[in-house]
């Protein structure tokens, strides 16, 4: 009976352990901090670096948790502890959510430019997560891909506080043929066709009689040379006489020319006389009719 008894209390006695174990266990904080992870970092901001570094933290754990004492340690060994001055005044990382650390003009903790770095996140001294890039270009992020994956392997746009995006591939550009030039056909001058020269009137002259030859008769010599004189006295007086015909005839045109004229002239300074001859009578007694009105008004008046 005691055997049994003792039994008994022994496995009594191992129960309540086990019970207290479990309780003690569950009352315990999990461990979770662990899946933290650092998501992105602009180690070469534009401006100065100590007033614009930056780095952001993700929580992929589901549940929130609060990061205030956590470490944030560069390749120097130079620590930056997370609070909420170098936050935007929350240390609290919500599930899912991005939290910013700002350097804020820290004089030791940096994050380099130029060559390989690796930053370490430690809470009680614990390595949480490490956060490995190479030299950045200015204004330029390195950061995972998606948040809380592998860290990309090129640079990205800053996405302070919200999911990492890859850049977008800019497209080559395709080669546009030139257009091939035609050589524009040379015009050929056209000759433009030479005047045809009009032919000069030239005066004609009018032949000369010639003198008709008379037989020679025999004693009549004297005869024949006085008869070729008088044919040579009237050809050369004959261009005068044509002459004198076309001053002549010309005269007698503007002498036409002026009768046609003085014919109307002569004939409207008669009937201006023959009106003026006319109305001078009217005229006249018209002028007496009002001398002797003047006289009876002023007898008229010599009278009053």
């Amino acid at each position: 009976m005691w055997i049994i008894f003792k039994r008994n209390n022994v496995r009594h006695e191992v129960l309540t352990l086990g019970f207290f174990a479990t309780v003690v266990l569950l009352a315990l904080p999990s461990r979770v901090f662990a899946q933290i992870v650092i998501n992105e970092v602009l180690p070469n901001p534009e401006g100065e670096d100590k007033i614009g570094e930056w780095l952001e933290l993700y929580n992929p754990t589901g549940q929130d948790l609060d990061v205030n004492g956590y470490v944030l340690k560069d390749a120097a060994g130079n620590e930056l502890t997370i609070d909420a001055i170098h936050t935007d005044g929350e240390t609290i990382l919500s599930d899912g959510g991005w939290l910013v650390i700002h350097r804020s003009g820290h004089t030791t903790f940096s994050l380099n430019n130029d060559g390989d770095e690796a930053i370490q996140l430690l809470s009680q001294e614990t390595v949480v997560d490490t956060f490995s890039y190479s030299s950045s270009s200015e204004g330029k992020t390195w950061g995972r891909i998606p948040d809380g994956g592998d860290i990309s392997a090129q640079e990205l746009s800053p996405t302070e506080g919200s999911a990492n995006v890859l850049p977008t591939p800019t497209p080559e550009p395709t080669d546009v043929p030139e257009p091939t030039q035609e050589p524009t056909p040379t015009k050929t001058p056209t000759q433009a066709p030479s005047p045809t020269p009009k032919p000069t009137a030239k005066p004609t002259t009018k032949p000369a009689p010639s003198p008709t030859p008379k037989p020679e008769v025999l004693g009549e010599s004297e005869d024949e040379d006085s008869s070729v004189a008088a044919t040579e006295i009237s050809l050369s007086t004959q261009p005068e006489a044509e002459d004198k015909k076309e001053s002549q005839e010309k005269t007698e045109q503007e002498k036409k020319v002026a009768s046609q004229y003085t014919a109307p002239i002569v004939i409207s300074l008669a009937g201006l006389l023959l009106l003026a001859g006319a109305a001078l009578p009217f005229l006249r007694e018209r002028f007496r009719g009002l001398r002797r009105k003047n006289k009876r008004n002023e007898t008229s008046e010599e009278e009053i």
